[in-house]
């Protein structure tokens, strides 16, 4: 993908073309299966590409062909996991994003997030949001609450493999009113509760240090 340019309905054609779609198809499918294993580098490429499956056109093509490209390029990355020491071991830590109104046809943010452990990546996503979100630090919200829940079921996992998580997950966050809000101020969620009635139900998974003991949120500097 090419940094600052996104892919829309516009440059899909009026009429089908059967055989640019299954090679599209067969391109996708397989950056698909790279993705699912060990690829968490080309996730957001991959959600991009996979939304024009129906009727690509000869921009789509080319964002696919760059893509394998890129592939082709790194085909010698992966994934290295190692044993980090006994205060470090298990401990698992969160990144998430969200880049507001990113999805030009639909006005929708997309969401971004990566969870390790002991050393490498062990679960991603980057996706298009359910719905069409009012601001930057709603757009946070909703996507801190993806990762809470991806957090949740990666601790009762890891518990089931009696490899419990020690502490609290430590999930890295650059939005300041988001934090604000994780923190449960009052002042911060009076001026932000007329936005969020509308995804109330994702509260109950957002990472609070007061409220939900399994998540913390530092704050992070927005890297330039």
């Amino acid at each position: 993908m090419i940094p600052g340019i996104r892919l829309v309905k516009a440059d899909c054609p009026e009429t089908p073309s059967p055989t640019l779609q299954r090679r599209y198809c067969s391109i996708v499918g397989s950056i698909s299966y790279l993705v699912q294993m060990t690829r968490c580098d080309m996730a957001f490429a991959y959600g991009q590409l996979s939304l024009f499956l129906y009727n690509p056109g000869p921009v789509h093509i080319a964002a696919a062909e760059r893509a394998l490209a890129y592939v082709r390029g790194t085909h010698d990355q992966g994934l290295s996991y190692c044993d980090p020491g006994a205060e470090n071991r298990n401990v698992l830590t969160g990144w998430v994003h969200s880049d507001f109104a990113a999805d030009s046809d639909t006005r929708r943010s997309i969401t971004g997030y990566l969870m390790a452990l002991n050393g490498a990546p062990i679960s991603w996503r980057s996706c298009r949001q359910g719905g069409v979100t009012l601001s930057s630090s709603e757009a946070e919200y909703v996507a801190a609450s993806a990762v809470a829940q991806e957090n949740t079921y990666l601790r009762a996992l890891l518990s089931g493999f009696d490899c419990s998580p020690l502490g609290p997950t430590c999930v890295w966050e650059d939005n300041a009113a988001y934090i604000l809000m994780s923190e449960n101020s009052p002042i911060a969620i009076a001026a932000v509760t007329s936005m969020l009635n509308f995804i109330s139900s994702a509260s109950d998974y957002m990472p609070a240090k007061s409220s939900y003991t399994s998540v913390g949120v530092p704050s992070m500097s927005p890297t330039p």
